[in-house]
Order: structure tokens, then C-alpha cells, then sequence
């Protein structure tokens, strides 16, 4: 989901005068100390964690992946209408977590399982997500690359262990929240909203109808979109929680929009499921969203064909 090649475009996070910030309540866009590394460097570590207690924990541990999971993933899929990607990998990750943080999921209920996960960070999740594919059918990806230069198609294998993935440094808890001002402003309740309250995107931002797949998700609308609601959770003026409804997204700028998602991309954290490589044809750079729906992704034919047995 994490798409780091994008063009960046000239953000406008709030004030970061403390005065200003002190006076009207507002929040500013302040630097976090990140640090990127390999996954296989990365280990069974969360990129942000569960905060407890003003500390994040960052330890997992998954089950083995056995046909008895993979029938339970199954019915899941058969039982639920409109799954979205969201849900599915919710489900998915229901049944292959055993523990995440202070979260034992052997003590709960199938419903608190798929809430956790829903609350969770979206990298947090994808790490998890990653983990069990490379336990479970190894870290080799075999894919089609198209390039959108000269449309030639080679294949390609990727190695999960290579994915860069961006995490908080350290593990003091940090305040993640900031106000983005906008330029343009957008009408909501009869009244121009000038600055929108944003905060880490959670993997239920996904369970959202029409991101029924990862094709779903590379479309940049649909992505911006689902990002967008999941940051967006507090409107100048509005009292309480706010969550932007799809009406209030589309009105906001072309100038705002690139604003703010690229604000919200610089705050995100995991892994990068885009690779990147040079067309052996004409030479020039393309990038293609890894496919990560279960069934590309947690078969054996998904892996490198030199290595099948």
C-alpha cells in the first residue's frame, strides 16, 4: 500500500509556531525520528507498535500456516459478502496471529481479533502480513512486470526480505497527530473548513466498499481515498471525532489533495509494496505494485520458478 515513489508536491502542514499552536489548540506538523531498513534486517518487529503505557510494543508471533488456517480463511471468504481487501486480510491475519503487543489472541473472541488488527497501524499490519507469507511459503515473489514505456512484459522475482520498510525510531510513544491547513478549504454543515485533523492511518481504512483488491488499490484515486479517511479524523470547527465522508473528499482541490497526501505519505510507516526496476527493453524506470491478495500471494506458484520442487 505503501507507495514512496510518488512526486511529492508542496505540503502545507500547520503553523509550527508554538504561540499560534498554544493559542488556538491547533496541532503542528512536527519531524519524527524514523529509521529505514530491510525487512530481513527488521526482524519480527513491528515498524510503530501498540502503545502501553507510554511505550510502543513491537513484538508478534504467528502461527504455522497449516491447511486447517488456510480452510477457516477459506470460509471466511465464502461467508462474508463484499469482502473487501481490507476485511480479508483482517481475517487472514485473525487466524495466523497468535500475539501482537500486550494482545494475546488465543483469550479472544474471533470479532476483537478483527478489531485489533483494524485498529492497527496500516504498516504495522503489513508487516505481519509479510512475515507469514515468507514463513509460510517463503520470501521469493514471482511477478509479471509490464513496462508502461514500450508495454514489454518480462518476469520478475522480487524477495520480501529486501522490501524497505520506514519505522519510528526508538520506543517512546509519540504524538502522531497534526493539523493540515488547506488552501482552498471545503464546505461541510454550511461553513468553509479551513484545516483538517489527521492522525496514523489504520488498516481498517481499507474495509471500505469498492477495495475489493490490490488492482483496486493501484489506482491512485482509490488509494488517495482510502487514505485520506483513514488519517482525516477531526474538521476545523466541527465538535468531536470527524470522519470525512466521500462527498467532503471530493471536494477537496486538486492543490490540497497532492498537499495532503503528500504530508500523510511522509507520516506513514512499513514496508514499500512497490518495486521498482529498469525495463531490460528501453532502459527506462518503472515501478508496479506487488500483487498480495491471498491467492497470488500464499501459493507456492507465486514463488520463483528455479526454486519449486
Amino acid at each position: 500500500m505503501n507507495d514512496t515513489t510518488a512526486t511529492k508536491k508542496t505540503a502545507r502542514p500547520a503553523s509550527t509556531d508554538s504561540e499560534t499552536v498554544v493559542e488556538t489548540g491547533r496541532k503542528p506538523f512536527l519531524p519524527i525520528a524514523t529509521v529505514e531498513q530491510r525487512l530481513g534486517d527488521l526482524g519480527r518487529q513491528l515498524p510503530v507498535g501498540v502503545p502501553v503505557a507510554g511505550r510502543y510494543q513491537r513484538d508478534f508471533t504467528l502461527r504455522k500456516f497449516t491447511f486447517e488456517q488456510e480452510r477457516l480463511i477459506g470460509e471466511a471468504r465464502s461467508r462474508i459478502r463484499g469482502l473487501t481487501i481490507g476485511r480479508y486480510v483482517s481475517e487472514i491475519m485473525s487466524v495466523l496471529v497468535k500475539s501482537v503487543g500486550p494482545h494475546d489472541f488465543d483469550a479472544m473472541e474471533p470479532r476483537q481479533r478483527i478489531f485489533t488488527i483494524n485498529q492497527m497501524q496500516l504498516g504495522d499490519v503489513q508487516v505481519m502480513y509479510l512475515w507469514a507469507r515468507i514463513d509460510s511459503v517463503g520470501s521469493e515473489l514471482a511477478m509479471s512486470l509490464a513496462c508502461p514505456s514500450c508495454r514489454h512484459k518480462y518476469d520478475f522475482v522480487a524477495n520480501l526480505n529486501d522490501l524497505d520498510v520506514k519505522s519510528l525510531q526508538g520506543d517512546a510513544e509519540v504524538d502522531l497527530e497534526f493539523d493540515f491547513d488547506l488552501r482552498d478549504g471545503i464546505e461541510i454543515a454550511g461553513a468553509t473548513r479551513n484545516w483538517l485533523r489527521c492522525g496514523p492511518v489504520t488498516w481498517g481504512a481499507l474495509d471500505v466498499p469498492g477495495v475489493n483488491s490490490e488492482n483496486a488499490l493501484a489506482n491512485p484515486a482509490t488509494r488517495e481515498a482510502a487514505i485520506i479517511r483513514g488519517a482525516v479524523h477531526g474538521v476545523d470547527g466541527m465538535p468531536g471525532p470527524y470522519a470525512l465522508l466521500r462527498g467532503d473528499i471530493g471536494q477537496l482541490s486538486k492543490w490540497d489533495k497532492e498537499g495532503l497526501i503528500s504530508v500523510l505519505t511522509d507520516r506513514m510507516f512499513g514496508p514499500n509494496m512497490v518495486v521498482d526496476d529498469e525495463c531490460p527493453v528501453c532502459q527506462e524506470e518503472l515501478y508496479q505494485m506487488m500483487p498480495w491478495t491471498f491467492e497470488t500471494f500464499f501459493t507456492r506458484s507465486s514463488r520463483s520458478i528455479a526454486k519449486r520442487s
